[in-house]
């Protein structure tokens, strides 16, 4: 065809051999041929991975958006649930989570909280059995975080000096101290509490006075 002959110019090579009684593909015509057929399979699974990535990610937003109105909290956890999957890492947002447009003073100070607490969480959960459960609560009295892992989690004492800055429990410590410092120092100064236990999983819970 003409198609075919246009190709093998611009390729400067034959692909068929022709005679008045069949067609057949040359050697380099084969090759070129069962080349292509790789291309288009692989061109079918970049686009069934797109596919997926894509409802993915429908799936996350609709599971934050549903629980958490802020926007910028909710573009927050959507992030780090990605960030996490990429990690090999299972985040959840819990289904009594409930979070209502913010105020941007405190919708910062929530994702410093929220974004320092998942990041940590993230590190130290159990690689065997790696998962994140994040819940955010809100009433017309408090702001509750709680970010639970599957890590052994911390003693008092650990705790108390994590939350110091410059303070780590990695072996290398260097810039890795200041995650549970900030969250300390933000909830203090909304006279909020932070603690720690160890029930389902390690557990850090930050609760903030609603004014």
């Amino acid at each position: 065809t003409r198609q075919v002959a246009a190709l093998e110019k611009r390729l400067s090579a034959r692909l068929l051999n022709r005679t008045t009684r069949r067609v057949s593909p040359t050697s380099i015509g084969a090759a070129y041929y069962q080349r292509c057929v790789q291309l288009l399979a692989e061109f079918d699974a970049v686009r069934d991975l797109i596919g997926a990535l894509t409802r993915r990610r429908a799936e996350i937003n609709e599971a934050v958006t549903q629980h958490v109105s802020d926007p910028a909290v909710a573009a927050l956890l959507i992030a780090k649930t990605s960030l996490a999957a990429e990690r090999g890492v299972t985040l959840t947002l819990t289904d009594d989570s409930h979070l209502g447009t913010l105020d941007p003073a405190l919708a910062t100070d929530v994702i410093t909280l929220l974004g320092n607490l998942i990041d940590n969480a993230m590190d130290a959960c159990d690689r065997e059995d790696p998962w994140v459960e994040v819940t955010v609560t809100q009433d017309d009295r408090e702001l509750v975080i709680r970010v639970a892992d599957s890590g052994a989690g911390m003693d008092p004492d650990t705790f108390e000096n994590a939350m110091q800055r410059g303070y780590s429990t990695k072996s290398d410590s260097s810039g890795h101290g200041l995650g549970l410092a900030l969250v300390a120092q933000t909830v203090r100064r909304h006279g909020g509490t932070l603690h720690t236990d160890v029930t389902y999983g390690s557990v850090v819970t930050a609760t903030v006075p609603c004014r």
